[in-house]
């Protein structure tokens, strides 16, 4: 019989890193935490404050009767739509017992061939000279696809931005933007849009904020560039809400984070809800350490496109769980002759 238990892990960045929503200087994550006999498993809970709907004072109560449960052998009938971050965790454990290993989840040539996963080159926010300086450096690295975050400083400054990004990197770029619901619906939102559409904006991502539907309609018809659904679907828990969001707003694009929808089951519905109405997505992490980062790759390289898909964030930390992932070129790879090193959390858990 195993002992499953849950620890903390606070994941520090090598430099704030600035969102819509304010400076992060580090990241909370949980950790459940599966021994049986001489063999440990990790499956990591990435709650996400003020963002993750189960951001609740209840949180570790949940997760330790959850803990309790996976010990008398319920892992297979958990279901936690509430508790999206952890419902990913449970999978994670699950996936990882069901393969026979403590870091497989997805068998796929990611994983056993080494294939690699394009991925956008995330220009986080800051000052303008601070985001020039990343921009400077993802073209330099020949990223072919980046992605700016917009809504924290002003609009000029992010405007020269955005037009010196396809000055210096040229047609071929593919520019990605995310707003994180920071504009309001308006005619100052409808000029920054006509921006990004002779600019040759491939999307952008939560233009309004979360439940603003009218106005979301709005503007996606008005849209010289796609829209991508965000934290609007963090929400919606069931297939009926979910088919109906997509219906409702129409959009051509969806923006999956496993841990914050509920998991690899969730995205599977996502998924076919997309492929029924022509919508496409791809698949991003949320700021996880490398150990959720992983599940998550393997479960993209299962499912990708031709698109590029959001998996760098794992690279912010300093403290981050040493492994085999590395970003070769604008690529993330799962490399065999790099070993997992769990010991920080078991000694700073």
């Amino acid at each position: 019989m195993g002992k499953c238990s849950y620890t903390k892990y606070v994941l520090k960045f090598y430099r704030p890193a600035g969102t819509s929503r304010g400076i992060l200087f580090e990241k909370l994550s949980y950790f459940i935490r599966w021994e049986e006999g001489d063999q440990v498993y990790w499956a990591e809970c990435g709650l996400l404050k003020g963002l993750s709907i189960d951001d609740r004072p209840d949180y570790e109560d949940r997760l330790a009767i959850v803990c309790k449960a996976i010990e008398n052998g319920e892992i297979n009938s958990l279901l936690l739509p509430e508790f999206p971050s952890i419902q990913c965790g449970i999978e994670m454990l699950r996936l990882a017992l069901q393969n026979e290993g403590t870091d497989l989840y997805f068998k796929n040539d990611f994983y056993n061939h080494q294939q690699g996963i394009p991925i956008n080159g995330l220009i986080w926010m800051g000052d303008s000279s601070f985001m020039k300086k990343q921009i400077d450096d993802k073209i330099a690295k020949e990223f072919r696809c980046i992605k700016m975050k917009v809504g924290a400083i002003d609009w000029e400054q992010e405007k020269f931005l955005l037009q010196y990004m396809r000055d210096n990197a040229g047609d071929d770029l593919v520019i990605r933007v995310d707003a994180n619901g920071a504009w309001d619906y308006n005619d100052d939102t409808k000029r920054k849009l006509e921006f990004l559409g002779k600019i040759n904006v491939h999307s952008i991502e939560q233009v309004t904020e979360v439940g603003n539907h009218e106005a979301h309609i709005s503007l996606n018809n008005f849209s010289p560039i796609p829209l991508a659904l965000d934290e609007e679907l963090f929400h919606h828990s069931d297939l009926k809400s979910r088919a109906n969001l997509l219906d409702t707003l129409a959009v051509d694009y969806i923006v999956l984070k496993p841990s914050l929808v509920g998991g690899f089951t969730a995205c599977d519905e996502w998924i076919s809800l997309c492929n029924e109405r022509g919508m496409d997505y791809w698949i991003t992490s949320a700021l996880e350490s490398n150990v959720c980062l992983n599940a998550i790759s393997q479960y993209t390289f299962a499912h990708k496109k031709n698109n590029f898909q959001g998996l760098g964030t794992g690279s912010l930390y300093e403290n981050n769980i040493d492994s085999p992932l590395q970003i070769v070129d604008d690529s993330m790879k799962y490399d065999p002759n790099i070993n997992w090193n769990y010991s920080r959390l078991e000694k700073d858990g």
